[in-house]
Parts: C-alpha cells; structure tokens; sequence
C-alpha cells in the first residue's frame, strides 16, 4: 500500500510539473514578455512595459491553473494551492522609464501579499540569481538567467492539492522570456 501511494504521489507531482505548471509558467511569461511600449517598438528599441508585462503575466497565469485572477486562490478543481512568485521585467536601461518601462523592476508575491521595487541595471547584459520563488537582480543563486536583451524573468513556488497521502508536495519552476529584435 506505501508503494501504491508512493508511486501515485511520484506520477501526480510530475504530472502536476511538468505537464501543467511548467507550460503554463512559460506561456505566461512569453505573453507578459510581449507587452511592448509602443513609442519604444516605433523607435526601433523594444522595451516592456512592465505593469502590463505583470497584469497579463497573472491573467494568463492565473486562467491556465485555474486561479482567481485577482487573489490567485485557487478555484474549484485547481490542481495547486494559492503560488508565491517572483517576476522581474528587465529593460536594459531607463531610455523608456517615463513610458512605463522602467530599466527593472521586481513584482514579489509571497503569501497573498504583493511588494514591488525597482533597481536599475548597467550594462548590455545582466545576472538574475534564481532561486524557488526568488529572483536576486545582480546577484548569483541556485540557478542563473543571463539576460542580453528585454524581457522577463519568474520564479515560481506552489504546493499541490493532494489526491492522497498528507506530507505537502512543493513544485517550483521558473521561466525567462525575452525580446529578439530583428532587423
């Protein structure tokens, strides 16, 4: 019987992973990656805009795991509980600021409650430490994201609602989508 749950548990969590949490953390952050200031898009110089980058990031999040747009519980047949997440939105520099692309900013969503700051890169390219549920700008962590152009990056943490057995089972996944200019 421990084998049986054991063995059911193993295949939920993968599923649960790889199959859903994963896909829908990357479409998520390609869509949000896709919020382009348009003066910036007219100018040949692509830039985020990064409160529209986080609203679709959570909408499409949100409506892909079956979670309340606004709160990100969970709805009837979710298969997670309410996530925590980091969501950075990274613009080379400040030339769009006033236009809503600010050179970086950082959405932390932790236990329902939402804080946001704003750092300002260097650089052509710059160094996000990933770690679960986390994003260090600047900084080395578990993983690192290198990111050379505009775009996104997400950490995200979720425990699963449990078909069977009580010991919780966190997934975490993180996804990075960027803007490639084309000439």
């Amino acid at each position: 019987m421990l084998l049986w749950v054991s063995n059911n548990t193993q295949i939920h969590s993968t599923t649960a992973s790889d199959l859903d949490i994963q896909p829908a953390l990357a479409l998520a952050a390609r869509s949000a990656a896709g919020q382009v200031v348009p003066v910036s898009n007219a100018s040949n110089n692509p830039r985020v805009h990064a409160d529209n980058a986080h609203s679709t990031f959570k909408k499409i999040l949100a409506k892909n795991l079956g979670l309340d747009e606004v709160t990100l519980n969970p709805l009837p047949g979710s298969n997670i509980k309410r996530p925590d997440y980091t969501f950075v939105v990274y613009n080379v520099d400040e030339t769009f600021n006033i236009d809503g692309a600010n050179g970086g900013k950082v959405y932390k969503f932790q236990n329902g409650i939402l804080n946001t700051f704003t750092f300002s890169p260097t650089g052509t390219s710059y160094l996000f430490g990933v770690d679960n549920a986390n994003i260090s700008p600047g900084v080395a962590g578990t993983l690192k994201c290198k990111m050379d152009s505009p775009g996104v990056v997400v950490s995200m943490s979720a425990e699963l609602n449990r078909v069977m057995g009580k010991d919780p089972i966190i997934v975490n996944r993180w996804a990075a989508a960027k803007l490639v200019k084309v000439n």
